[in-house]
């Protein structure tokens, strides 16, 4: 079991860094290759189909639930036919994903406030990406049996050479000149085509007995029923996330630019939330086992563990790229865009905020009592979303990030004061002490290296100066962060010992 954790992490945090590499190289390299504006809606039409992922009804986390469990207690016969039925069912789903795409690009030039050319380059994107949705969504059943059965490793070991694929096609796409339209079909092949190699190894180690889908809808109404009160949950989630670029498309003045701008400051917090994902995926399937254990004592451990150490990850993740934002922008993006380290500094606090709370999601997602939850977060989605398109033709594209952190405000304010104290019978200050005291180590070295720091102008240095100091600062100040985890007892020398041993 310690091997599972640690090799899916390493693998995990591996592909994740790559995919930085993958954003590092990428994103300048393309706004010079095809400009700003035309950056801007390649954006654009992935972001509407991100919102399109509301689609799977809470069918991710109901599947990975359930067949944790059925693979735990060997009901092989049911997990096999409830799969074959999630095939189904992702297929009509991927059909609809398809078909809602085609209806925007064929009728929603109302929709966005981009030119008439930008809208006829963004119709073409949709068209590819409802093309490769189908496989897309298929896929997620594959994805979803891997997790459940603990081969988190094999899964992250695929995307990285995805994503090895995708830095290969940004260099060919500069040497041969590719249009946006021939770079987008490509990038989106890459990822379809992961299909192959996920569907053989569910067929080879009989997590399948057959590829081919079924129609068991009585047993799969066993996780569906479930799943529906969790995509109640996640409509409001992934709402308050995913349409914050698609606001801005409708509303901002210059909206491909203000895409544009708020597609740069998410590319590192998107590394951060990617390397979350990577403990979610962890954690669900070891919370559905508690779960089903019923045992407070048990319960209290893995809130107290999983958090401390989601804290302590995250903290060492966010604090660092707020200390070196105007570097890290420079080195990535150049000079030009320093001036979006304000708000690259605001959307990572709202990340250091909500992502270390991923423990008690996990478990809340395992418990399946959700319906106090679902109405707090509809009401912080529904206002968040009013005040960034409220707010984007006044503060452009900073409007998607004071209305992002308002909502996890809000949702965290709740949920720690009134939902998780009665869910799980136990106090505030247990619940909240995981959270708070790495998040306060961190932010002392922090202030104080930023005074010292404070001199540097970034905006006269090349790219390599500017990464070099990052390099210098964040070094600093991980230095001083884990002194102090040590000293304060948050972290123990002799468990740290034992870790590096395994």
């Amino acid at each position: 079991m310690k091997d599972y954790y640690i090799s899916s992490f390493v693998w995990g945090v591996l592909s994740k860094i790559l995919n930085a590499v993958f954003g590092v190289i990428s994103v300048p390299l393309l706004l010079t290759c095809f400009g700003v504006e035309n950056y801007g809606v390649l954006t654009l039409a992935t972001s509407v189909n991100a919102y399109m992922h509301l689609l799977d009804l809470g069918m991710n986390t109901g599947s990975i639930k359930f067949f944790s469990q059925w693979i735990y207690a060997k009901e092989n016969e049911l997990l096999d036919k409830v799969a074959r039925t999630n095939l189904s069912f992702y297929g009509i789903i991927g059909i609809i994903n398809a078909s809602v795409l085609v209806f925007i690009s064929f009728l929603g030039r109302s929709l966005f406030n981009i030119s008439d050319e930008q809208f006829l380059l963004l119709q073409r994107l949709l068209w590819i990406t409802a093309f490769f949705s189908i496989f897309n969504w298929i896929n997620s059943v594959f994805s979803q049996l891997l997790t459940a059965a603990q081969k988190i490793a094999f899964v992250h070991k695929m995307m990285c050479l995805v994503i090895a694929s995708k830095i290969a096609l940004v260099y060919i796409t500069l040497f041969f000149s590719l249009s946006v339209t021939c770079y987008f079909f490509f990038f989106t092949l890459s990822l379809a085509i992961l299909i192959l190699p996920y569907a053989f190894v569910c067929k080879k180690d009989n997590l399948l007995l057959s590829l081919i889908p079924c129609f068991e809808w009585k047993k799969f109404s066993i996780v569906f029923s479930y799943s529906l009160s969790i995509f109640v949950l996640n409509f409001f989630q992934v709402s308050a996330t995913a349409s914050r670029a698609v606001i801005l498309g409708m509303f901002a003045s210059s909206a491909a630019v203000a895409v544009a701008h708020y597609n740069i400051v998410q590319l590192m917090p998107s590394f951060i939330l990617s390397i979350s994902g990577i403990l979610s995926s962890l954690l669900l399937p070891k919370a559905s086992v508690i779960a089903k254990k019923n045992d407070l004592e048990s319960t209290k451990s893995y809130l107290e563990k999983g958090t401390k150490v989601s804290s302590i990850l995250c903290v060492s993740l966010c604090i660092p790229i707020v200390l070196c934002s105007k570097g890290l922008l420079a080195f990535i993006v150049g000079p030009e865009y320093i001036h979006l380290h304000a708000w690259l500094a605001v959307t990572i606090v709202a990340f250091c905020i909500n992502l270390p709370t991923s423990t008690y999601y996990s478990m809340v997602l395992a418990v399946g009592k959700t319906k106090k939850i679902v109405w707090a977060t509809a009401i912080f989605c529904v206002l968040s979303i009013v005040l960034n398109a409220v707010m984007a033709p006044i503060v452009g594209m900073g409007s998607a990030i004071l209305a992002y952190l308002f909502f996890v405000i809000g949702v965290c304010f709740y949920n720690f004061v009134f939902y998780y104290p009665n869910l799980f019978k136990l106090k505030i200050s247990f619940l909240v002490k995981p959270l708070v005291m790495p998040f306060v180590l961190g932010c002392f070295p922090a202030a104080l290296l930023y005074y010292i720091f404070a001199y540097i102008d970034y905006s006269q240095l090349n790219r390599f100066e500017c990464l070099g100091w990052s390099a210098l600062i964040s070094s600093l100040w991980f230095m001083v962060y884990v002194a102090l985890l040590l000293v304060f007892k948050e972290v123990s020398l002799e468990d740290l010992k034992k870790r590096l041993k395994r």
